[in-house]
């Protein structure tokens, strides 16, 4: 039986409709109270753990080639310097974290190899993490880290958006849009009573993304190739496409909702229903008017101060390649070229992203953002990277089906504003 997909529902109460009952709103917030309590719990378990493994690392017996370095030091000095003792200890945890490392991706070479589960059992139970036979098993801590961290480097949205770990199927938001008034009173005037603040909820529900990478079984039974970091290459790389396509313009069905699927309006945020982006257009349909700058400015200004601190503009390459071509009056481009490849580039003064899911330059077209990107939306995370192995479908091939669960939705929607390709 397939179970009905569930979009994001954005906000259970809005503006001039019924307001969200008490009873949700008490709710979620026993529901967010608890998952903070549950992340506290495991924040000192893992400081216990770390706790221990410093206590443990105060012991261990330096290797050969570090006594040596630490001897070396000794016929130049009479006492060690504190500096070189970090130095020994520091060069001491990253051996033990390329040991750790090496005997994960061991695990999961042997289980693609044979389907032997037993090693990464073991791992995971020694981690004091659950395995799951019937749903697979959990890739390796270290493999998995690896993972994760490749889909930062590829897509932009889990750089730039707020990223949090769930525990629930679906993650419940409580969302304040304001409305409390105050008043000016004199000494012995009547108080009145004033409006409340608005609470909404905002329920992110968990979507399965899977990948299905195939090998040879002669690939598999080669021991000089590094399958496992062949396999995270490939996971981490479909995942990336399609959690950043979603996120940008996932519909919420079965996926995550994007950015470019809830209605982007021109009103402004004082007069505008929470729920909808705002817009600002070009002046001109499908293109950059005259001045061509104008609207870049205007847009980035539309902003509210506070959201400009963190903002960044998100656009493709094809429109990057327009607008660095502009200039100001003194004929100075206003794109300041990043020199260093790991240091994003600069559109009047603030960082450009690059994202090739957003849509080109045309007309109506939404084909830039600019905002805060860790207030404006939320990606959700529900578990781990699952591995199954797959060695009978598809003679002389072995499958790996692996599958995690993320969602996704926009959050605040005064915090991004989007430029239209438009004349009004």
């Amino acid at each position: 039986m397939s179970r009905a997909a569930t979009a994001p529902k954005m906000f259970v109460a809005s503006v001039g409709g019924a307001a969200t009952s008490e009873d949700d709103l008490t709710a979620a917030f026993e529901a967010h109270n608890a998952e903070v309590m549950s992340a506290l719990e495991r924040m000192e378990a893992e400081n216990g753990r770390l706790r221990a493994e410093n206590e443990r690392m105060g012991k261990v017996v330096i290797p050969a080639a570090a006594r040596r370095g630490a001897n070396a030091g000794a016929s130049h000095s009479a006492g060690a310097s504190p500096r070189r003792s970090w130095e020994m200890v520091g060069n001491v945890a990253d051996l033990q974290a390329a040991e750790r490392r090496a005997e994960h991706e061991a695990a999961l070479a042997n289980f693609m190899r044979s389907g032997d589960a037993v090693d990464l059992i073991t791992d995971r139970a020694a981690n004091s993490v659950d395995s799951d036979p019937d749903g697979g098993f959990l890739a390796p801590m270290e493999v998995n880290a690896t993972i994760m961290q490749m889909q930062r480097d590829i897509s932009p949205m889990r750089r730039l958006a707020r990223v949090v770990q769930t525990s629930a199927d679906t993650y419940a938001h409580p969302v304040s849009r304001g409305g409390t008034e105050a008043g000016w009173v004199a000494e012995k005037d009547d108080r009145p009573e004033t409006d409340g603040p608005q609470l909404s909820l905002l329920t992110i529900p968990s979507n399965e993304v899977y990948a299905q990478p195939a090998a040879t079984q002669k690939l598999i039974d080669d021991a000089r190739s590094n399958i496992a970091v062949w396999l995270e290459s490939e996971i981490s790389t479909t995942f990336a496409e399609k959690e950043g396509a979603a996120y940008i313009s996932g519909n919420g069905v079965g996926k995550p909702m994007g950015l470019l699927s809830l209605p982007i309006v021109a009103e402004r945020d004082n007069v505008r229903d929470w729920g909808k982006f705002e817009y600002v257009p070009t002046g001109a349909s499908g293109a950059f008017p005259a001045a061509q700058a104008d609207p870049l400015v205007d847009l980035m200004f539309r902003l509210k101060a506070g959201y400009r601190r963190n903002a960044r503009w998100l656009m493709n390459s094809a429109t990057g390649a327009v607008i660095a071509k502009f200039k100001d009056e003194n004929d100075n481009l206003i794109w300041r070229q990043s020199l260093d490849a790991a240091t994003p580039s600069n559109l009047l003064g603030y960082p450009v992203e690059f994202d090739e899911n957003m849509p080109d330059i045309g007309a109506d077209a939404h084909a830039i953002a600019f905002g805060d990107f860790q207030r404006g939306y939320i990606i959700t995370d529900r578990m781990d990277v699952r591995l199954l192995r797959d060695p009978y479908t598809k003679k002389g091939f072995v499958l790996f089906y692996a599958t995690k669960r993320v969602g996704g939705s926009p959050d605040d929607t005064q915090a991004i504003k989007f430029l239209k390709f438009s004349a009004s």
